[in-house]
């Protein structure tokens, strides 16, 4: 029979009793999943030479396509580079369908035919052409005009010959060219000229065509239209839609700024609603302390494989996102920027997204990886969403999933609406959900060491807690595992920062469990970079004494208050294989203290006399 394999490397397992309970530490490096804008927003400067409406394109930058505004618009704006305001649109030039140029048909008749004719545009005539000149020659005839430049107009065909206008005469309608058939011979010769299609400008100013690839964008000026102006160039920003090739792929950033630069403004334009929910679940993160975040765009993938952006209530969409973060090692703490505020996301679809982080954390957990989860509610456009009863439902189902092995790394705020200041002067407070709260838990959790408990402690960027809670209800909602967050004079603070695991105290408190992973990472860190040690009688004297100066180094820095029975040895059975066994006492904060006090009633002896005095 054959001996289960098991690759090289470190295996950590936890032996919890009564005496040690559960310890811990996190390295935080925070994950933000959520929709985005879904695409950056840049701009090109193109330049018209101001004497004809040829058309100029232009390619995308690479690594990346443009993605159109909508079905009929390429760009977002297109506006003079010198002078904004300055165009026939409002603002800047107008985008329209492409329009049509004018086709004209030249039918040469008769028999016997010798001879020539001549064909006049708009006053101008053209030389003599002989009854049967090319197409070649009567193009050439034609743009010896000095009113058809090179490139104004095309003659296909034998006869009849079809003329196509283009360059300055594209999508308008132009006069009709006039055949003089009088120096023509034979019997009955005739030569004539009509139209087949009458040309029609565009509706805008301009038109633009994407390639099929969406990498080259062809822009046309509309025929008299600003783009003519007596050989003066002109100078267009167009700003427009691009994604890169990477866009959906996670990226660590380091700003606010960055992350609304990629993926899209926090808030909309007057400053009075969310408009891109991760830029302004980043910023809360950053204010409160996070100095990098992992952003995840919500992804949407098809039966091609083909990414897209994600829709928030599609459950799929989040498990797609979720598989992109597998390969991302240093990501520690996850918050799913979702709320019931989003179109189509009910509390079972919240819950289900909470459910998917879960299995994520199971699914990693199997891999090495310690993660946390933190979750929050949205009540801010429906009190009935996120209520009291819903969060403590909520977290009991969540804590009791996969043998309650996952509710230790989870973390469910409570209450789901919040008020923070607007930007704009006099507005309202903008109300928000309890996601943002999460985000706002995540950046402290980045910011304090792993042994410091948040209990206590104030959120920065918010007015108050919308939603109030009497101490009883409170007290409920951290029995069910739930972090309250409330109102202590001006100050929203953290109540007591606790997981959803109420089985025991190392379990419950945020910083304990935070400080075990830092454990289980620093010692299987410093054992895995020293493998693979020769399996001699010191073998097992080398992983002791590695251990011993990991937990050393932890004491030292106080995330644990000593260690002890720091035992290893190589298997009797596969010498290949070590085992490393030894408990430790994690800090644990001291929360609550239970003042005993009694009053002494004892009075006097009794014989106290009172005597008057006399003067």
């Amino acid at each position: 029979m054959a001996i289960a394999y098991q690759p090289p490397g470190v295996s950590i397992s936890e032996d919890v009793s009564p005496s040690n309970g559960a310890f811990v530490v996190n390295s935080t490096n925070v994950c933000l999943i959520g929709q985005t804008r879904g695409y950056e927003v840049r701009t090109i400067q193109v330049q018209f030479d101001g004497e004809s409406n040829d058309p100029v394109a232009f390619n995308v930058p690479a690594g990346g396509v443009l993605e159109k505004v909508d079905s009929t618009h390429t760009f977002v704006s297109a506006l003079d580079a010198v002078n904004p305001t300055k165009g026939l649109g409002a603002p800047g030039y107008t985008e329209s369908a492409v329009g049509t140029s004018e086709v004209q048909t030249l039918t040469i008749s008769g028999s016997g035919l010798g001879g020539t004719y001549t064909l006049e545009f708009d006053g101008q005539e053209t030389g003599n052409i002989a009854y049967n000149a090319a197409a070649a020659t009567i193009r050439a005839s034609l743009e010896a005009l000095s009113n058809i430049a090179p490139g104004d107009v095309t003659v296909t065909g034998t006869g009849p010959y079809v003329i196509t206008f283009a360059g300055q005469y594209a999508y308008e309608n132009v006069p009709l060219i006039v055949a003089d058939d009088a120096n023509l011979t034979g019997s009955s010769p005739d030569a004539t000229v009509v139209t087949t299609t009458a040309g029609v400008p565009g509706a805008g100013d301009f038109a633009a065509v994407l390639s099929n690839d969406n990498t080259t964008v062809t822009i046309t000026p509309s025929a008299a239209s600003w783009i003519n102006t007596a050989g003066v160039p002109v100078t267009i920003n167009f700003t427009y839609r691009y994604v890169a090739d990477n866009y959906f792929e996670p990226i660590r950033l380091t700003s606010a700024s960055q992350v609304q630069s990629r993926f899209g403004p926090a808030l909309n334009d007057s400053g009075t609603a969310i408009a891109t929910p991760i830029s302004y679940a980043a910023s809360l993160a950053f204010e409160n302390g996070a100095g990098s975040l992992v952003i995840q765009p919500l992804i949407a993938r098809d039966g091609d494989g083909v990414v897209t952006r994600g829709t928030e209530s599609v459950t799929n969409d989040w498990a797609e996102s979720l598989v992109n973060l597998r390969e991302i090692e240093d990501v520690n703490v996850i918050v799913p920027v979702v709320g019931q505020s989003a179109s189509g996301v009910s509390d079972s679809v919240q819950l289900s997204i909470y459910k998917l982080v879960q299995y994520h954390q199971q699914f990693m957990k199997g891999e090495g990886q310690y993660i946390f989860g933190l979750f929050g509610d949205d009540s801010t456009t429906s009190a009935s969403n996120g209520d009291m009863a819903t969060l403590r439902a909520n977290a009991d189902e969540l804590a009791d999933r996969y043998g309650g092995l996952v509710a230790e790394a989870n973390v469910y705020v409570s209450p789901s609406k919040f008020y923070r200041a607007s930007p704009v002067a006099g507005a309202d407070a903008l109300a928000v959900g309890g996601q943002y709260m999460a985000a706002a838990i995540a950046g402290m959790l980045s910011a304090y060491p792993v042994t410091t408990p948040l209990t206590r402690r104030q959120v920065s960027g918010f007015l108050t807690v919308g939603e109030t809670r009497l101490r009883a209800d409170k007290d409920a909602d951290a029995s069910h595992g739930l972090m309250v967050i409330e109102q202590r004079g001006r100050a929203v603070q953290v109540r007591h920062s606790v997981t959803l695991d109420t089985t025991n105290v190392a379990r419950r408190e945020l910083s304990v469990v935070r400080a075990k992973h830092n454990v289980i990472e620093s010692v299987r860190t410093s054992i895995d970079a020293a493998l693979p040690i020769t399996a001699d009688g010191s073998a097992a004297t080398t992983l002791k004494l590695i251990v011993i100066g990991v937990l050393e180094q932890l004491r030292g820095l106080r995330e644990i208050v000593n260690y002890s029975d720091v035992q290893a040895r190589v298997l009797l059975g596969d010498p290949t294989k070590g085992e490393v066994r030894f408990s430790y006492r994690p800090s644990f904060p001291l929360n609550n203290v239970n003042v005993v006090f009694a009053l002494d009633l004892t009075t006097g002896d009794g014989d106290t006399t009172i005597t008057d005095a006399i003067a």
